[in-house]
């Protein structure tokens, strides 16, 4: 099932030309998700895209119409997050995969958002432990907002208990020594449980998400721990890949190019497969780049690009 926002879906087996027109990403629709079931909406950028200006891994979980999880909100994901017509304060959680620019830049303008909303319950925000050179989640959430040391402390009452003029954050750590599988969140719409990647110098997780029936899993393409992120993976629905798929002596240290990530869905069964590409692939290397998958994943690969939704 396809949403209203056009997502380019591609099945490996399909024509060539589906997969170049792919590799040319439309202006941003103002538009939600379909209305029914679990849908997972691309956040960020809009237009063409350069090395200056890229998209962000930043998802919507939307379920029967509603937003309910963020996952991440890097460059431009709260102008894409209001033109998506979601709602903060219909949202269960946010979620960070790494505290990183590229994955938090918009988060204060995102809050600041909301502040209209009237939203009252709590907003529980979950991501890495600290680093070498990153803060944990509590210590960059209070940095930002606490009211007498944070950035921005005029907006202190959301972490202020006593405070009465706004809702409040409840940020909260994901330490290196979570067990793979242990519950980190649950209400009566979602199920979350997550895996670390990379521990230093940058901590980084994947997440999983269940909703509706449907079992979503998003990741970066760097882990130290490939058999984690296969057990995380397992029977999921639907796996997002956030970071470039050209080839691995084009990658950072611990990056995985797309080849060995389509062999670990195949392997470990998800059903579907996408990418949210860093640098969309040269047009002249897109029938190589099918044939590559192909001969890994026997599954549906689909390559995002902002606004676009796609059922698990």
């Amino acid at each position: 099932m396809i949403g209203r926002n056009t997502q380019r879906q591609y099945n490996l087996h399909g024509l060539i030309t589906g997969v170049l027109v792919s590799l040319y990403w439309p202006a941003a629709a103002t538009a939600a998700c379909d209305a029914v079931g679990v849908q997972v909406q691309v956040l960020g950028t809009a237009g063409a895209q350069t090395q200056e200006r890229q998209p962000s891994g930043s998802y919507l979980i939307w379920l029967n119409g509603k937003a309910r999880a963020l996952v991440n909100a890097g460059a431009d994901s709260a102008n894409s997050f209001t033109a998506s017509g979601a709602h903060v304060s219909d949202l269960d959680v946010i979620l960070f995969t790494q505290l990183d620019v590229a994955n938090t830049g918009d988060f204060p303008w995102l809050i600041q958002l909301s502040l209209p909303e009237k939203r009252s319950r709590p907003l529980p925000i979950y991501g890495p432990d600290r680093g070498k050179l990153m803060p944990s989640t509590v210590t960059f959430v209070r940095t930002l907002f606490d009211s007498k040391r944070g950035v921005y402390r005029y907006l202190g009452d959301l972490l202020d208990p006593l405070g009465k003029r706004t809702y409040k954050l409840q940020p909260q750590d994901i330490t290196q020594k979570q067990r793979l599988g242990s519950v980190v969140y649950s209400n009566n719409r979602l199920l979350l449980t997550t895996s670390t990647l990379t521990r230093e110098p940058l901590p980084a997780l994947a997440w999983r998400i269940e909703a509706g029936e449907k079992s979503m899993v998003f990741s970066g393409n760097r882990t130290e721990d490939l058999t984690n992120l296969g057990q995380l993976t397992r029977k999921a629905d639907l796996l997002i890949i956030t970071g470039s798929v050209d080839d691995v002596a084009a990658l950072p240290t611990q990056a995985l190019a797309a080849p060995a990530l389509a062999k670990l869905a195949n392997d470990f069964g998800v059903r579907q497969l996408a990418f949210t590409d860093q640098q969309p692939p040269p047009l002249d290397s897109a029938s190589d780049k099918q044939t590559s998958l192909d001969t890994y994943y026997r599954g549906r690969i689909s390559f995002l690009a902002p606004m676009d939704c796609i059922s698990p």
